[in-house]
């Protein structure tokens, strides 16, 4: 695996971002739209999963993954990345949706050959149409996808959570991996925000912020 585990804010993936052709804001922080996503980083390459919710999508594979960005400036051969990044996004988002992945191709903005999105072909991506915009659609479908495999420090975000220890930031995990975890580690809701921590922890519960961070608390009552 040469993916490793990023953030739509990382520092060191900035440049690359800037530097693909669907950057609206070259420059700023945020480098991926609000909602679900996974960023992933390697020495030369960046890749965006992103699975924004059904009900806001406009093209004709609402609900899939998409892969919003894919930038590869030297290393492995793109279609071999593309592979290792679907299986590190199965490992932490689990069984994908039922229209698998997609992506859309700028076929005027990328180098000129015999048929742009080469890459995804190679990786076993099919070409299933075009957006009302003119972009080229390409989708893998799930039972054509890698074995999922973890990218380098995933175990750092997606540990179960042990007594004694504040629960980490997934900040690239769903809000429905973390209440997972949670439970598998026998954690305790107590009510939509609050949760009661295993015994021996010396916490009485946590709450979930926002936009997924946790907030370690001494009393119940602090849980609102």
């Amino acid at each position: 695996m040469i993916w490793a585990l990023s953030h739509r804010a990382d520092r060191l993936a900035l440049p690359l971002a800037d530097r693909h052709y669907n950057r609206q804001k070259p420059g700023t922080p945020q480098f991926v739209p609000p909602g679900r996503c996974l960023v992933f980083l390697a020495p030369a390459a960046l890749w965006v999963t992103s699975w924004p919710f059904a009900e806001y999508v406009k093209h004709a594979w609402a609900g899939a993954w998409i892969n919003s960005c894919f930038r590869r400036e030297a290393g492995p051969q793109a279609s071999d990345l593309i592979r290792e990044a679907i299986a590190a996004t199965k490992a932490i988002w689990g069984d994908p949706p039922p229209l698998g992945m997609v992506t859309f191709v700028d076929a005027s903005q990328v180098r000129r050959k015999r048929d742009p999105g080469r890459c995804y072909r190679k990786a076993g991506f099919n070409l299933v149409g075009e957006t009302k915009g003119g972009l080229l659609a390409w989708q893998l479908l799930p039972e054509n996808m890698p074995d999922a495999e973890l990218p380098i420090g995933a175990n750092l975000q997606l540990v179960a959570v042990t007594p004694g220890t504040d629960p980490p930031e997934w900040d690239s995990v769903s809000i429905e991996q973390q209440i997972a975890e949670l439970k598998a580690a026998g954690w305790i809701p107590l009510t939509g925000k609050c949760w009661k921590a295993p015994a021996g922890s010396g916490c009485a519960g946590y709450f979930l912020g926002p936009h997924g961070a946790w907030k370690a608390m001494k009393r119940r009552s602090e849980c609102k």
